[in-house]
């Protein structure tokens, strides 16, 4: 008996896209915001592929179209101040690159999940602030429509 094929999810895709972007190369990005005792050292963004917010999947097609949360945190080196700039900045970078070249192509996914073929990204709001800063970490959100298929179709 064969197991169950594997499938990824929205926030796999989500987060897989923003590792390919180059303005993002060498922050965190993780489906969870880790403690910040973890960050490590010199580092002070840490990207989040939340939840989905639904969506509309293609009605006769293989085709995802989940709109998933994406929050962006920033702190501040040697400072008890939120780095709302830092914080701003890179959820700017996020929707700015759903208007480049990097919002199509193919994503590859390690653990033998199959790979996907991004379609676009679209932001589907504006930035917004959220302003329950814990530990002076500054926080922005925003939410983005990622369309996909399976690059293989598993049925």
């Amino acid at each position: 008996m064969t197991g169950m094929p594997k499938r990824v999810s929205a926030q796999q895709v989500a987060v897989a896209w923003v590792k390919s972007l180059p303005d993002f190369m060498g922050i965190p990005v993780a489906t969870t915001l880790a403690p910040q005792a973890s960050w490590g050292t010199g580092v002070q963004d840490f990207v989040v592929a939340g939840f989905s917010l639904g969506g509309i999947p293609g009605a006769y097609t293989l085709t995802r179209v989940p709109v998933v949360q994406m929050d962006c945190f920033a702190k501040a080196p040697n400072s008890n101040r939120p780095a709302w700039n830092r914080a701003s900045m890179l959820t700017e970078a996020l929707r700015d690159a759903c208007y480049s070249g990097y919002a199509a192509g193919v994503l590859s996914f390690a653990g033998g999940f199959p790979s996907v073929t991004l379609h676009s990204v679209v932001p589907m709001s504006e930035p917004r602030r959220i302003l329950s800063d814990v530990a002076a970490i500054a926080h922005y959100s925003i939410d983005l429509a990622f369309t996909y298929s399976p690059v293989a179709v598993l049925v």
